[in-house]
């Protein structure tokens, strides 16, 4: 009996007891975004960007992260990032007026949006302003890795091609 499973970002075909990889996530040119005014948090999340194999660009606010999309917006160029994620909670912008303005110079960008200071409420509105998901911290790597994917397959950005 064959069966499908995943691990990490990659999927596995289990057959007789053996794992065969059969699509692996590809993420050598895979842009990622990551805001967050809380340097551990921003670091923990570039980290595990990088280590996973994505190109990553940290901002620590919300506006300079918005002056980079602005700049390449206004010259007319493609997005800088193919997925972004972003506190909701930061001084300055949160994160959810950021996903409103992002969306309007880049929609097809996935923004996921991560908090400590959750609840349905939010979730509900910032899904309604634009937003791709909304995790709550602590980040289970699970969902995570679940959230990228389904985020990639959305933008239509296979890694597994």
């Amino acid at each position: 009996m064959e069966e499908l499973a995943t691990s990490g970002l990659n999927e596995f075909r289990k057959s007789g007891g053996r794992l065969q990889l059969i699509k692996p996530f590809k993420t050598m040119a895979i842009r990622v975004a990551i805001i967050d005014d809380d340097p551990a948090v921003n670091l923990y999340l570039s980290e595990y960007f990088r280590e996973t194999g994505f190109k990553v660009t940290s901002f620590s606010t919300a506006k300079d992260a918005l002056l980079a999309l602005s700049a390449k917006a206004a010259s007319q160029e493609p997005s800088p990032f193919d997925l972004i994620f972003s506190d909701v909670q930061m001084p300055q912008m949160d994160g959810v007026e950021f996903t409103r303005q992002a969306q309007l110079l880049y929609p097809k960008v996935p923004i996921v949006l991560v908090t400590a200071y959750g609840g349905i409420e939010q979730a509900v509105n910032s899904i309604r302003e634009g937003a791709f998901d909304y995790l709550e911290k602590p980040l289970s790597l699970n969902r995570l890795e679940i959230v990228i994917r389904n985020a990639l397959f959305w933008r239509g950005t296979d890694p597994r091609n």
